[in-house]
This record gives structure tokens, sequence and C-alpha cells, in this order.
């Protein structure tokens, strides 16, 4: 499915995305990316992952590419935005790294996401380790980023209503973030500063 530029998601999208009540496996993006010093957003929509074929960061990532080498202003400092429903797999996470190393302007890119996406599968977690080390902004949604986004996204007129679980799950959410990328960094630093106990 092709992003859809300067359109707005629906209530029932947010809900059924972003709440854990439904979880469909699919991820939506809202997104966002803007001059350093302005206000407007020059680019921002959102994306459903294209089942079988491309996952939306990438969607996205080359929606943002082909703007970036035709509007670019060499004096600009960029800042990129993304909601999603789903943490970006390892693949996803590789692309993006891949997009900042590449880009020919300085980024500043903040990352949130709504659930984990299979944090057991620990390559997961370590892509995102990665991001944070080249300094992408990480963090799961917490009750205030959700109502950021639905002000942003949906409809900055209504009153963002959260749903009866929201503070349980952004907590049990936040918490298996930090307990999959704690593991991830003792891992780290077991291969790089080995025990070096003969007798075992």
């Amino acid at each position: 499915m092709p992003v859809s530029l300067r359109k707005e998601i629906s209530e029932e999208e947010f809900h059924t995305h972003f709440s854990s009540i439904k979880a469909p496996h699919q991820t939506l993006l809202c997104f966002g990316l803007k001059e350093e010093d302005k206000t407007l957003w020059k680019l921002w929509g959102h994306a459903y992952n294209n089942p079988g074929q491309c996952h939306a960061e990438t969607l996205v990532l080359r929606e943002i590419e082909n703007y970036l080498k035709t509007n670019i202003s060499n004096s600009a400092k960029y800042n990129i935005t993304w909601f999603l429903s789903y943490s970006p797999c390892h693949s996803c996470c590789d692309k993006i790294i891949n997009f900042l190393m590449n880009s020919q302007t300085k980024i500043e890119f903040n990352i949130k996401a709504a659930k984990p996406y299979q944090f057991n599968n620990d390559q997961n977690p370590k892509g995102i380790k990665m991001l944070k080390r080249v300094g992408i902004l990480f963090k799961m949604m917490e009750c205030n980023d959700f109502e950021e986004c639905f002000y942003l996204f949906v409809d900055p007129c209504t009153k963002f209503s959260a749903w009866p679980d929201l503070e349980a799950q952004s907590l049990a959410n936040v918490t298996l973030f930090h307990h999959y990328l704690g593991q991830e960094e003792n891992i780290l630093d077991i291969h790089l500063f080995p025990n070096d106990d003969s007798s075992s």
C-alpha cells in the first residue's frame, strides 16, 4: 500500500492499531519531516506495511529520500518523527541506519513505538540497540505520546480519550523494553569482556 501524504487517520484506525485491544498483525506508521527551526512539517502522512512486500518503514524512508533529493537545503537540519504501532524489526533498523549514514544533511530521528515487535527474537532488540547507538531517539510510547500522536495525526480539535488499559499497557511495554535492552547490553558486555576464568 502506498504512502498516504498529508492525510490524517481516523479515530477508528488510531484505536485499532495503537491500542492493545485488537493489535492487528499490521504496522501503521505516522510520520512528519520538518526543518529544525520551522514549526510546520514539510512532509507528513502515514503508511501501512504491504504484506509480503515492503514494511511501512521502507515505504516511508523511500518517500523521505525522494523528498530530500529534490528539496534539500544545504543549511538545514531536519527532524524526523515517527509514531509506530509496532517497534521496527532488525531489518528495518538496518535500513534506518543506512538511510542516516547515506544522508547528505543533518537529521535528528525520533521514533516512538506503541507495542514491541517480537522482542523474544534477540535480533529485534539488538536492532533497536543499534538505532540508539547511532543517536536515534527511540522509546516505547507512554500516555502523553499517544495523546500527541492523536492530536497530530487524527484530530487536534477532538479531546483524546484513553482506552481503559492504556496506562497499564504503556508501563508493561516500557518495562519489557528495558528488560530486553538490558539483556542485550549484558550480552554485548559478555562478548566484549569475557570472563577469563580458566577453571570454568
